[in-house]
This record gives C-alpha cells, sequence and structure tokens, in this order.
C-alpha cells in the first residue's frame, strides 16, 4: 500500500515504521530529505535529498539531489543532481549532474553533464557533456561532448565533440570532431575531423579530415583528407590526399598519396638502430632536471612513446612500471605485444636504450632535489 507524505516529519515517521513505497509530494519548491538504507520510490512531481547510502526510484519528473555515496534509478523525466561518489541509472529522458566523482549509467535518451572527474555508461542514443576529468563509455549511436581533458571510449556508432585536451577511443563506426589539442584513437571503421592541433592515431579503415596545425598517424588502411598545415606519419596501406602546405612522412612503399603536398620519404630509416632512433627521436639530448617528464617516441616493439613520470613510473603502451621492472621484461622472452623472438631481437637494444635514459634523467632530477 502507498502511504502520501508531504512533510519531512511525515516522511520521517513513516520511515520510521518500514513504509518504503511512498508517494512523496512535497509543496512546490520544497526538497525532503531522505536518510534511510531501505529502498524508496518517488513518484508524481515528488523532490528528495538523499543523504547516507540512501536508495530511491524516481519516476514521473520526480527530481532529487543525492549525497553520501546514495543511489537511485531515474524513470520519465525524472532528474537529479549526484554528490560525493553518489551513483545513478537513468531511463526514459530522465537527466543528471554528476560531481564530486559521482558515476551513472544513462539509457534510453537520458542525458548528464559530467563534473569533478564523474563517470558514466551511456547507451541507446543517450548524451553527456564532459567536464573536469571526467569520462564516460558512449554505446549505441550516443553522443558526447567533453571538456577540460575528459575522457571517453564511443562504440556502436557514437560520437563526440572533444575539446580542451580531452581524449577519446572511437570504435565499431563512430564519429569526433577533435578542437584544442584533444587526440583520438580510431578503430574498426570509425571516423574524425581534426581541428586546433588535436592529433589522432587511425587504425583498421578509419578516415579522418586535418585542418590547421593537426596531425596524426595512420595504419593499416586507413585514409586522410589533409588542409591547412597539417602533418601526417602514413604506415602500411594508409592513402592521404595532400593540400598545398601540408606534410606526409611515408614509412611504407604500400602507401598512396595524392595531391599537392610535401612527401618525405621515410622507408630507408631504420628506428631499430639505437643510433638512427636516439638521433630521430632526440634520445641523444642531455637529461634535462627542468622538465616534469620524459617522453620520447618509438620505444616499444609496436612504436609506442615511452613515457617517464618524476616519481619513477614509466608508461610504455600498456606497460606501467619503473625502470627494474621494464628492464626483467625486455631480457626476458614474454612480452605484452606478444612479440616473437625475432621482434625481440630487433627491439630489445631500443627499449633498453630506452631504460638507460630513464636511468640518467632520474639521477638528474635528484641531483637537482641536492
Amino acid at each position: 500500500m502507498k502511504k502520501l507524505v508531504t512533510t519531512q516529519p511525515e516522511l520521517d515517521q513513516a520511515i520510521a515504521d518500514g513504509i518504503t513505497d511512498l508517494i512523496i509530494d512535497a509543496p512546490r519548491g520544497a526538497y525532503l530529505e531522505i536518510r534511510h538504507d531501505g529502498l524508496l520510490r518517488l513518484w508524481g512531481s515528488s523532490r528528495a535529498v538523499l543523504r547516507g547510502s540512501s536508495r530511491a526510484v524516481l519516476r514521473e519528473s520526480s527530481r532529487a539531489v543525492l549525497w553520501g555515496s546514495s543511489s537511485a534509478v531515474l524513470w520519465g523525466s525524472s532528474s537529479a543532481v549526484l554528490w560525493g561518489s553518489s551513483s545513478a541509472v537513468l531511463r526514459g529522458s530522465s537527466s543528471a549532474e554528476l560531481r564530486e566523482s559521482s558515476s551513472a549509467e544513462l539509457r534510453e535518451s537520458s542525458s548528464a553533464e559530467l563534473r569533478e572527474s564523474s563517470s558514466a555508461e551511456l547507451r541507446g542514443s543517450s548524451r553527456a557533456e564532459l567536464r573536469e576529468s571526467s569520462r564516460a563509455e558512449l554505446r549505441e549511436s550516443s553522443s558526447a561532448e567533453l571538456r577540460e581533458s575528459s575522457s571517453a571510449v564511443l562504440r556502436g556508432s557514437s560520437r563526440a565533440v572533444l575539446r580542451g585536451s580531452s581524449r577519446a577511443e572511437l570504435r565499431e563506426s563512430s564519429r569526433a570532431e577533435l578542437r584544442e589539442s584533444s587526440s583520438a584513437v580510431l578503430r574498426e571503421s570509425s571516423s574524425a575531423e581534426l581541428w586546433e592541433s588535436s592529433s589522432a592515431e587511425l587504425w583498421e579503415s578509419s578516415s579522418a579530415e586535418l585542418r590547421e596545425s593537426s596531425r596524426a598517424v595512420l595504419r593499416e588502411s586507413s585514409r586522410a583528407v589533409l588542409r591547412g598545415s597539417s602533418r601526417a606519419e602514413l604506415r602500411e596501406s594508409s592513402r592521404a590526399e595532400l593540400g598545398r602546405w601540408t606534410v606526409v612522412h611515408v614509412w611504407s612503399q604500400q602507401v598512396t598519396v595524392s595531391g599537392d603536398g610535401h612527401v618525405i620519404d621515410m622507408t630507408a630509416v631504420d628506428l631499430a638502430d639505437v643510433d638512427t632512433w636516439r638521433a630521430y627521436t632526440g634520445a641523444d639530448r642531455p637529461a634535462d632536471a627542468s622538465r616534469d617528464h620524459l617522453i620520447v617516441g618509438h620505444v616499444s616493439s609496436q612504436d609506442h612513446p615511452g613515457r617517464l613520470d618524476r616519481d619513477g613510473k614509466i608508461t610504455i603502451g600498456c606497460f606501467r612500471g619503473d625502470v627494474a621492472k621494464l628492464r626483467k621484461l625486455v631480457t626476458g622472452d614474454q612480452w605484452p605485444s606478444d612479440a616473437g623472438s625475432q621482434s625481440r631481437v630487433k627491439y630489445r637494444p631500443r627499449i633498453l636504450a630506452f631504460a638507460d635514459l630513464c636511468d640518467e634523467q632520474m639521477a638528474a632530477w635528484a641531483e637537482a632535489q641536492k
């Protein structure tokens, strides 16, 4: 049996009596506060504040503010503001604003605004705006706008606009527009338009249009159109159409290039040779104690760059660890890339040279602290 409550005392008494199937209908503009570990149902145009791990189901244009690890399921144009690691599942055109590491799952044309490292999974034409290092996974034609170093994984023909150094991984024919130094990895026939110094890595028949000072690395059968002063690295069977002031570095004889841009033939350059690699990447320069991190290109057998942070942590592709861990891995026979014995022999000197470079950089940072 449902019980109607309109005031905070009535709600508190109903909870004390163990009633969880409530119709909460507070006066217009007022929010009731819920502190209860059981499940409550809000109907009509109810409004509530949930605290202390409370849980609620909101229907029919209900609204809630969630605090302190509270959770909610929203239906039928309901809305919520989530704080303090709260979580929500949104359905049927519901909407939410997420803050302070909150999380949400959006379905059926729901929408959300994410801030302060919040996260969301979007399905069924849902949409989101991400800010302040928030992150999202988009599926089933969902859409998102990413700002302020946010990140997203897009699947199933999803689409995104990236701004402010945001980053994304696109799969399954997803599409993105990248601006303001954003970056993306495109796979499975995804596509992107790059502006304003954005960058992309394209795989598996993906495509891109590069403008202004954007850049890209094209692999497998990917393709790109370059305009403005954009530039690209072409590998394997990729192809590009070049504008007059664009530049491409060609690393494979199977590449196809058309247009009026500048082509630099790199097919004779062997970056597996350590001396050549050092000269090409700048790894032959002395360690610089003033920089916050060390980044060197073409380190792994798959040409992933290597990054060293001041805390001694190294990142190369999927590898995470310190110099000792890297050396132990590289001198062994089990690499994350499943590289065969010939590849291990070929690229081991280059990776060990990067490890030596990391030792030199760590020593420079340590000396500067004295």
